[in-house]
């Protein structure tokens, strides 16, 4: 009876203890999606780009690359639901001993903005966090693939940009000021589950740009050089709606600080 009442107390305290360990975990990396193996459409044709004029007014000059369609297959991997937030990067500076972002006042986050995706980090800072968490920052054909799904939609949430459908300049009617809380725009979700992969904030990814290519090929190392242009992918709080088309990209060099710029990470599947 003893042994047994001491087997019982043990059990108790080692699930205690998983508990804590996992809702540890849950704070340093929050939750991830998986999205499964398989082909998708990576880029835009020309009726798509017809469409994304109209959006834009009818302009005749693309504004942004938006890459030409091709058929892309991509292993299945796991992606946050959300960007990552300054509550998760405070946890990376504080444990890994990381210089905090420019902003950030004193070592930390302003006051109530802990669920706030954190932005003015380099591709340097976004890399060197994914590999804290033990994960890695997605590539451009990981990152469009969690955000269109397997057809070809323009936007997360379909063909349409009309109104205020996720946190871009529109949202705010001209008066946006900054990224919101993640996941406030429950329309900006991809077919997956994905959040805020049209606004809130741009995202590092893990490829290179490529001048007279239409598609990424290379993928971003350790030892990129300042030279070098990195894809980034999604609209920010600072851009026209129509300007959040999935297939859209930037691009900057990896040492480039931006209050329009975050990410989120990635891990392969088993």
């Amino acid at each position: 009876m003893g042994k047994s009442g001491i087997s019982v107390g043990m059990m108790i305290f080692l699930l205690v203890l998983l508990s804590a360990s996992m809702r540890k975990e849950e704070v340093i990396l929050g939750k991830m999606i998986y999205i499964p193996e398989g082909q998708f459409t990576l880029g835009s044709d020309d009726p798509e780009l017809r469409s994304y004029f109209a959006l834009l007014g009818g302009k005749a000059k693309l504004q942004r690359p938006v890459g030409a369609a091709r058929k892309v297959h991509v292993k299945g991997f796991y992606i946050d639901a959300h960007e990552v937030t300054n509550a998760q990067y405070k946890k990376f500076i504080d444990e890994a001993h990381h210089p905090p972002p420019e902003y950030w006042k004193d070592g930390t986050f302003p006051a109530g903005e802990e669920n706030y995706p954190v932005h003015s980090v380099s591709w340097y800072d976004a890399r060197a966090y994914a590999k804290w968490a033990g994960n890695r920052l997605p590539t451009e054909e990981e990152w469009e693939k969690a955000a269109r799904g397997k057809d070809r939609r323009a936007f997360p949430w379909g063909d349409q940009a009309q109104g205020p459908m996720a946190q871009a300049w529109e949202a705010a009617w001209g008066k946006a000021e900054g990224p919101q809380p993640i996941g406030k725009f429950k329309s900006d979700r991809s077919p997956y589950g994905v959040a805020d992969m049209a606004g809130n904030l741009s995202e590092w990814t893990a490829s290179t740009y490529e001048y007279e290519g239409v598609v990424t090929k290379g993928r971003a190392s350790e030892e990129t050089s300042s030279g070098a242009e990195i894809v980034v992918k999604g609209g920010n709080w600072s851009f026209p709606i129509a300007e959040a088309k999935i297939s859209r990209k930037i691009f900057h060099p990896p040492d480039e600080i931006s209050n329009g710029i975050g990410f989120r990470c990635v891990k392969d599947a088993p």
